[in-house]
């Protein structure tokens, strides 16, 4: 299965990374001719334009930002084919949107990944609004490439699935930053405390999905009557932390809503 990505910023560096081992040289289309070179001196990709890698790849990525969408769209559309899967990144543009250049019956594909693929270890929604299987298996396929892939069926949860694990990686390292100054406030080294904290963010999301994603059944667990657990917890509770967080998400998800009717 040949792969193509239009736009190699740093999500489509991302996913060159990971799926250049499994499929083979991807076929890169970017204008910025010092980050094709990059990109090339990097990891082995094939340098291509628009036209041409729409006539070889099977499976298109178009990963340039919502603001180059409609440009990038408007060169696609001579050479797509009805057989390719057109598979778009771009945060707040629907696919209906992305129907008008294309056309509604082509092979569409909403994702929404997250910066820690750039490690592996990502999530990705994915939406194909005829849900063919096989579609989606050789989109599940790619994107399995940068980490986890949970497929949905409707595509109006994608301003809460943006607020939510594209947002996310901001959200918890603002309570990595946390934890590390409550420990240096306690009377750690900063190096330790940070080390510690990492360690037990990490840990924690391992034991949470060996427990088939049940927190709070892993924060009960961790929890004794009375001791020092309880009192902290009792504090984050009593300054609305975990209110602040769901407040956080409905924030995001209404800021991309709107960001999406001006797109």
């Amino acid at each position: 299965m040949r792969i193509g990505l239009i736009g190699a910023g740093n999500l489509g560096e991302a996913l060159v990374r990971g799926v250049g081992a499994a499929f083979g040289r991807v076929l890169v289309a970017e204008k910025r001719s010092e980050r094709l070179d990059f990109m090339v001196a990097t990891y082995g990709v094939e340098p291509s334009t628009v036209s041409s890698l729409m006539s070889q790849a099977e499976v298109v990525i178009v990963a340039v930002k919502p603001t180059q969408i409609a440009k990038t769209l408007g060169e696609m559309a001579a050479a797509v084919t009805q057989q390719q899967i057109i598979v778009s990144v771009a945060a707040g543009v629907s696919l209906s949107q992305i129907a008008l250049y294309l056309g509604a019956e082509r092979q569409l594909v909403r994702v929404m990944p997250n910066t820690p693929a750039a490690v592996g270890a990502g999530v990705s929604a994915i939406f194909h609004p005829a849900g063919e299987r096989g579609v989606l298996d050789k989109v599940h396929a790619v994107f399995s490439c940068v980490g986890d892939v949970v497929e949905v069926q409707d595509e109006s949860w994608f301003d809460a699935i943006t607020a939510l694990s594209g947002s996310g990686p901001a959200y918890i390292c603002l309570v990595l930053e946390a934890l590390v100054e409550g420990g240096v406030k306690a009377g750690l080294p900063r190096d330790v405390a940070s080390r510690l904290a990492l360690g037990t963010l990490r840990g924690t999301a391992a034991l949470v999905d060996a427990r088939d994603g049940d927190a709070a059944a892993t924060r009960h667990a961790v929890t004794s009557p009375g001791g020092t657990t309880a009192y902290g917890l009792a504090v984050l509770e009593q300054r609305a932390t975990r209110s602040a967080f769901i407040e956080a998400v409905a924030a995001a998800a209404q800021r991309g809503h709107e960001l999406g009717q001006r797109s």
